[in-house]
């Protein structure tokens, strides 16, 4: 497979055992370079189906393609992005498919299909007004979707770290 490494030891099972037993629902995440996503889906999918607690995959699209473009590939095709959503839910129809970047411009401008729309910014200078600000503006941009949101990253430490549980009390 062009682009793609394997390791001799598959370091997610036991986690995703755990998380099995645990109950938790999570999802598989790549960042594909020039990578083909299709071919991402279908071999990290494949491997990881049996377990209970897989929800989907994500593609973190900062890294599609990223050494042709800064930023990765911009998601311009409805066609390329519904593909994706379907090879996904062909593995489970209850599946979802996540794209993440901290741009919207970057996200599909047309498909929203069932989509979870995950930004990942950074860098607030304005704390957390700031960052509550950006949220609220990807919400309303990918509504009635549903979104989510990647925080705690070391540069915003500056503000976050003030907070006695910061992950607490940001996200909630």
């Amino acid at each position: 497979f062009p682009f793609i490494r394997f390791i001799s030891v598959d370091q997610n099972e036991a986690y995703l055992s755990q998380f099995d037993a645990e109950g938790f629902r999570v999802w598989l995440q790549v960042e594909p370079g020039p990578a083909s996503v299709d071919t991402l889906i279908d071999l990290v999918l494949s491997r990881y189906k049996h377990h209970p607690c897989v929800a989907g995959i994500g593609i973190d699209v900062e890294w599609l393609n990223a050494k042709t473009f800064s930023g990765g590939r911009k998601l311009t095709d409805s066609a390329e992005v519904g593909r994706w959503e379907r090879k996904v839910k062909s593995f489970n129809p209850s599946y979802t498919l996540f794209l993440k970047h901290y741009s919207q411009s970057w996200m599909p401008s047309v498909y929203r299909g069932e989509i979870l729309f995950v930004d990942d910014s950074q860098q607030f200078t304005g704390g957390l007004t700031q960052m509550v600000n950006e949220f609220k503006s990807w919400g309303a941009k990918f509504a009635p979707n549903k979104v989510a949101f990647q925080f705690g990253y070391p540069k915003d430490s500056t503000w976050w770290q003030q907070y006695p549980d910061p992950f607490s009390s940001i996200g909630s």
